[in-house]
């Protein structure tokens, strides 16, 4: 039971991940709602280092944070546990009872199987949800923030995923792809399931310039024709992209990348 409540300042609370609210009038209708149900919204754990951690109460926190982020606050405080211990209580709570993003509930989940070595099974026992529901969850932190925040919403998961687990695509050229992964539907550079598909073949047949395999305006302006031409390129193109001094774009469209037509690709 919860008994002692503190005055904090918002400024002074910490937490794992916050969801931000980018609307200012929705969030002036939440944080009226909150203050109509005359409750206290906020559990805090205070840690030994005298730190204030938030364990319920995300959704109040965000509200506040965007209009009032220099506000005091009345929270109830709770017993220190361990993060482990704190991370499964804030899903436990958060799942049924808190509207939160997907990214939200990634980041609690991720930091239980990565820094806490916990299986799926585990994670999903300890918090009361199904297996399923937590590996709905699921992304590799390798994947930069901003993408994570919207990958779902622009139905980019499975891509994202699969560019972040490929050996076959080089690191540096990762960031570039996510960025074409999460574009919007009907954009022309997007990477679809089926492009991936091809730019793995394009990886495996095609040995690229150095300069090519970086993260810089050549190389996206490169990918993006590749994406753009639905992966079709000229029969001498080969020769192009190994010889940087011949290289120029945009380049003749006419042989599509697919381990089927390799031998029309080597002449």
């Amino acid at each position: 039971m919860l008994e002692k409540t503190v005055l904090v300042s918002l400024n002074d609370i910490e937490a794992y991940y916050i969801d931000e609210i980018i609307n200012e009038d929705r969030a002036k209708r939440m944080i009226h709602a909150f203050r109509k149900s005359e409750m206290i919204h906020f559990v805090l754990e205070q840690t030994i280092s005298g730190k204030y951690i938030l364990v319920n109460g995300f959704s109040a926190f965000s509200a506040f944070r965007k209009v009032h982020p220099e506000i005091t606050v009345l929270a109830y405080l709770k017993p220190e546990t361990s993060e482990k211990e704190r991370l499964i209580h804030i899903l436990s709570v958060t799942f049924p009872l808190e509207r939160t993003s997907w990214v939200f509930k990634n980041e609690h989940v991720m930091r239980l199987i990565y820094d806490h070595n916990m299986e799926i099974a585990e994670v999903a026992r300890m918090t009361n949800q199904t297996q399923n529901k937590i590996k709905e969850c699921i992304a590799d932190i390798r994947i930069p923030l901003h993408i994570r925040q919207v990958m779902v919403m622009r139905e980019a998961r499975t891509v994202v995923n699969k560019i972040c687990s490929s050996t076959v695509i080089p690191e540096n050229l990762k960031p570039l792809f996510y960025e074409y992964a999460v574009l919007r539907k009907g954009n022309k550079y997007r990477l679809s399931t089926l492009d991936f598909s091809y730019l793995i073949d394009f990886f495996n047949l095609v040995s690229l310039p150095s300069y090519l395999k970086e993260f810089n305006p050549t190389s996206r302006q490169f990918f993006s024709k590749l994406l753009a031409n639905y992966f079709y390129l000229a029969n001498h193109y080969q020769q192009l992209i190994i010889n940087p001094d011949r290289f120029t774009l945009p380049f003749r469209v006419s042989v599509p990348v697919t381990t089927r037509n390799l031998s029309k690709i080597v002449e």
